[in-house]
């Protein structure tokens, strides 16, 4: 039961878990790989939304994970679509770019960006 409320701990704060068996003994071990997030995320963020900029996490993570990480970084969970395969994520701002043509915000034309890390973020 110890080892369920780490692993549920590890998800919750943004990690992906793995688990090491050996046949015929089950599962001996478990593990947390997570990415640092950079000490400036969270700042960052801040101050892009208070000068009205939208903000949505597009990732791969599984949602527990995503959910996790948004927490830490100051996105609420409808800032968060998770479990996207590269292209989902193009067709994710494909929608974007589709859906703010023509509008305005702040008397300017909506614009869409994209910034990834590199790893899986082109199809």
């Amino acid at each position: 039961e110890e080892d369920k409320v780490t692993v549920e701990g590890w998800a919750s704060s943004g990690g992906t878990i793995g688990f090491i068996s050996i046949e015929g003994e089950g599962i001996v071990g478990s593990y947390c790989v997570a990415d640092k997030i950079r000490d400036e995320t969270k700042i960052v963020i801040q101050e892009l939304k208070e000068r009205g900029v939208d903000i949505t996490m597009l990732t791969g993570d599984q949602r527990q994970a995503a959910l996790g990480v948004a927490q830490q970084i100051g996105l609420n969970e409808s800032d968060v679509r998770s479990d996207l395969l590269p292209e989902e994520k193009l067709t994710a701002i494909q929608e974007m770019v589709d859906d703010c043509k023509g509008q305005k915000k702040c008397g300017r034309l909506k614009k869409v960006m994209m910034v990834g890390d590199g790893v899986n973020d082109a199809p």
